[in-house]
């Protein structure tokens, strides 16, 4: 039977055990936060404790991730904090668990565990936060029982974010101890938990510091630039983005002296990390430290490894720590060969045999690093499999080291250890170049080593309970349906997982239709399948509608010479295919050059008139698109069957439209869900105006808006005109992106599973609901609502082409031409959005932002313009659209083929333009 955990103290109010502190009222745990007396008696008692959980409270995610420990403002309230002095035994008497969470200081912590050990009740949990110190240590003198409930839990900072708790048992530790921290740590933390052997640095830092260290060396032996050393040992290789010095300036420079002096000391002498020459890049880092070069969240924005530098006219310049000699210098982006041969980590070998530089240094670093871990087994971890968990959740590697020397090929790597003269560690030896992981019988194994024997064999990798993974369901199976963007999984007990893969899981044409095949295929299924949920493995859910076919579309059509644009599209695809034949690029430049005034003679024939006609085309095409999407939605939402929406990550536009129809949404708890099209000069065209709207007015009907008429149209134009993302799944449920009856999984290896176990609770006497009717009032709310656009836009915080999107906005919510008297349908409604978003993407500015935002990743704001309003609004004309009403049933017939049609399209159309 596993403990229960109401109740908790955390002794230590720094940065590290603020944060778990944090995380744990994310879990809905009361917790007192200590920490010791401020060093002016005249401060606050509490002051220590109080200063940093209003720092986190108030802490941007986007600015200050590290700090933004809390899901949403309101959990602050379920930390309390205090003081050493006046609260510790009080707090500690009632705790479930106490944490320990102060520097790494043995005598401290063992003076903390004496006090603990006096006035905790019997059961309670003791733990410690250490990540170097081993816990026989720890425990030294503490009574049997205060032993039988104590571990180590090590959190990664910051906590909320990293994934990997670390528990560390004793021979005392009982089992219920260990059982209730491993299922606490994982459903209601949900972390990725992994029990360590009492040995130094446990497994995650063990690795991981050699890891960074290993590179810093590099870098100094090499003079290579950070800025290099982080593009290759970044996101070529599947680790993060930031590289290694990046990573540094995020997490703080500061940890790395104290880490490398709790670690180095408990290491053997010839171990492989007290063998590297680390005292040069020490004393550097040293010397940053006294000068208060902690890292990219400097208090005195002094900057770490890089810094931002003003240059002229207050332009930003980002500089480089040069490891030589001190100084800064800006960053240059070099071309480099191994950062675009690595494929995000999916081709390690590639990025290895870059011939330029960047390649050697790579394999030097990742060799060694691969080679360390390798030489660990089984003194840290008997199973392979647990390293190569531990560097994912712990450090964010894409693939473990024993996962990268798959990737890259176990033989090749054996062979090119033999080659530089390497001796095997019995680890690689025993492996006998075969992988370290296969499938066996649809199942995924890894090798599991006997070194008495000296063999290793293959053994399953432990399923645990409540967990499924889309990767096992189709390991071995083939999909139900599927296509290029979308595919189709039965995941059992009649349900079925539509799975996005699409380029960042964007929304297409290809992805409707095919979720309007799957709509017809359960219905038609008569009982073989009963419920869907939607679901995909990808960093993101969906970053929403596919926009780069419509942007490349007006591209063309913009100036009259379309030919001649196709013709440059022509080059890459020229170059990819006579490479194919084995000719090389210049003879595709020359062919291609040749040929260059054929198309510049058809821009003189007919150049204008094919770009009209293309551009008209054009927006037929994205108002059949509009359509389409509306009523493949609407099929959704009023299927005869339930629908569970199951995101993790962003969930953008498209995408967070598709969840606002399903029957049930089960999120991960990191779920970030906006309707953004405002941003690209857009509103939402899949049926999220209804969707929001219906919500809001629920909202009124439960008393949490203001009786009338205004209120929630006033709420939705908000909402949508200048949405504010979600920063956790909790904070999506506050800004009605979900709804109070939706749920949220901590876990997301649980996600799935617990979005199939929703659907089929929704199954029995499911009853769809029934379509929205509105009753909106027309003009006079139109023009209140421009008002208040208006007046965002004369105070600045708005730009002159929001005003164009506001007014698209409010023509689309009043109803257009009707009153408070008359019912407005939602395929009315719906069929007011789709001509007020084709007007909107007629405009010239809307296609620049559309543009702008896949060229940058950000959304263009325009400067300043002599316009006035009217000008402004001019630029906007109505468009009259033929009405469509919108069924509630999926598309067939010349509908569902047109929506093939699109599809086949529109994925000529994506490897045309991306042939690469």
């Amino acid at each position: 039977m596993s403990k229960s955990i109401k109740k908790a103290v955390v002794i230590g109010a720094g940065t590290m055990g603020a944060r778990i502190a944090a995380h744990l009222a994310n879990a809905g745990v009361r917790v007192h936060l200590l920490d010791r007396l401020p060093d002016n008696p005249a401060d606050d008692r509490n002051k220590r404790a109080k200063d940093i959980l209003e720092r986190m409270a108030k802490a941007d995610p986007q600015k200050e991730p590290l700090d933004a420990g809390f899901m949403i403002p309101a959990n602050a309230r379920l930390v309390t904090p205090g003081n050493t002095e006046d609260h510790f035994a009080s707090t500690v008497s009632e705790a479930d668990w106490i944490i320990e969470a102060v520097f790494e200081n043995l005598d401290l912590k063992r003076s903390i565990f004496e006090s603990i050990d006096r006035v905790k009740k019997p059961g309670a949990i003791v733990s410690s936060n250490t990540s170097t110190i081993r816990l026989e240590k720890l425990v030294e003198g503490r009574s049997p029982e205060f032993k039988e409930n104590f571990l180590i839990t090590h959190f990664f900072n910051p906590p909320r974010a990293q994934k990997l708790l670390e528990l560390v048992r004793g021979p005392e530790t009982s089992a219920q101890t260990m059982d209730s921290m491993r299922d606490f740590g994982d459903r209601r933390l949900g972390k990725t938990v992994l029990e360590c052997k009492d040995t130094t640095g446990f497994i995650g830092n063990r690795i991981g510091i050699y890891w960074l260290v290993r590179s810093m060396v590099e870098t100094m032996k090499t003079g290579t630039p950070i800025e290099n050393v982080d593009a290759v040992i970044g996101a070529p290789l599947g680790m993060p983005r930031t590289g290694v010095y990046g990573l540094l300036d995020i997490v703080g420079i500061g940890l790395v002296p104290g880490l490398m002096g709790s670690i180095e000391g408990a290491l053997p002498e010839n171990d492989p990390l007290r063998r590297l020459d680390y005292k040069p890049t020490m004393a550097l880092i040293d010397s940053m430290l006294k000068e208060g070069r902690t890292g990219r969240f400097a208090a005195n924005g002094a900057g770490g490894f890089y810094h931002m530098q003003s240059g002229e006219a207050g332009a930003k310049i980002r500089q480089g720590l040069d490891l030589q000699n001190g100084t800064y210098k800006p960053v240059e982006k070099e071309k480099l060969q191994a950062t675009r041969a690595g494929k995000g980590g999916e081709n390690p070998r590639a990025v290895f045999e870059a011939t330029d530089g960047s390649g050697k240094l790579a394999w030097a670093v990742m060799r060694d690093t691969i080679l360390y871990a390798a030489s660990l087994v089984p003194d840290i971890s008997d199973d392979i499999a647990d390293i190569d968990v531990a560097m994912r959740a712990g450090y964010s590697w894409k693939y473990g080291p024993f996962e990268m020397v798959d990737r890259m090929g176990a033989e090749w790597f054996a062979d090119r250890l033999k080659e530089e003269g390497i001796e095997l560690p019995p680890v690689l030896a025993l492996a006998h170049k075969r992988p370290f992981y296969c499938d066996q019988e649809g199942q995924r194994a890894r090798l599991t080593f006997d070194f008495s024997q000296k063999r290793a064999a293959y053994q399953p990798l432990p399923k645990p309970e409540g967990i499924l993974k889309l990767s096992d369901v189709k390991r071995g199976k083939k999909p139900v349906l599927h296509n290029e963007s979308a595919s189709v999984w039965d995941i059992g007990d009649g349900v079925l997982c539509f799975e996005f893969h699409s380029k960042m899981n964007t929304m297409d044409p290809s992805i409707l239709y095919l979720l309007n095949k799957t709509i017809k295929t359960i219905g038609q299924s008569e009982g073989r399948y009963k419920a869907m949920v939607i679901y995909n493995e990808g960093e993101n859910f969906s970053l929403g509608a596919n926009l780069g076919l419509v942007s490349k579309g007006f591209e063309l059509a913009t100036g009259g010479k379309p030919f001649g644009q196709i013709h440059e599209l022509l080059l890459p695809m020229t170059v990819g295919g006579l490479k194919k034949l084995h000719i090389p690029k210049t003879a595709a430049t020359t062919l291609h050059n040749a040929i260059k005034p054929v198309f510049s003679l058809l821009d003189k024939v007919s150049g204008g008139v094919v770009s009209r006609k293309l551009e008209n085309g054009l927006c037929n095409f994205v108002s059949d698109l509009v359509w389409e999407g509306q009523a493949v939605y609407r099929a959704l939402r009023e299927a005869p069957f339930p629908v569970v929406g199951a995101p993790q990550g962003a969930a953008l536009g498209g995408g967070c439209e598709i969840l606002l129809h399903c029957s049930k949404v089960q999120a991960s708890a990191e779920t970030y869900m906006a309707l953004v099209e405002s941003g690209v000069g857009l509103i939402p065209g899949w049926g999220g105006v209804s969707r929001m709207l219906e919500r809001a007015y629920q909202a009124q009907a439960e008393g949490k808006l203001s009786p009338g008429v205004v209120p929630p149209l006033e709420q939705t134009f908000m909402n949508l005109l200048i949405p504010s993302p979600s920063v956790s799944a909790q904070d999506a449920v506050r800004k009605m992106w979900m709804r109070p009856e939706d749920r949220i999984t901590m876990n997301p290896e649980r996600l799935l599973f617990d979005a199939k176990q929703a659907a089929l609770e929704l199954v029995l006497d499911y009853t769809p609901p029934k379509p929205a009717q509105f009753h909106l009032p027309g003009a006079s709310v139109e023009q209140s609502l421009l008002m208040g656009a208006d007046m965002f836009y004369a105070s600045g915080m708005a730009t002159w082409h929001d005003v164009n999107v506001a007014g698209a906005m409010a023509h689309s919510l009043s109803g257009g031409d009707t009153h408070v008297g008359e019912t407005v349908t939602e395929s009315e409604l719906e069929h007011l959005v789709r001509e007020n978003f084709i007007s909107l993407i007629k405009t010239d500015q809307t296609r620049a932002r559309i543009a702008f935002t896949l060229a940058h990743g950000k959304p263009l704001r325009e400067g300043v313009t002599d316009k006035t309003l009217e000008d402004i609004r001019a630029l906007r004309q109505p468009v009259n659209l033929s009405f469509r009403p919108i069924t509630g049933q999926p598309l067939t017939g010349e509908y569902e083929e047109r929506l093939a049609k699109q599809a086949r399209l529109s994925s000529r159309l994506m490897t045309m333009f991306s042939p690469g």
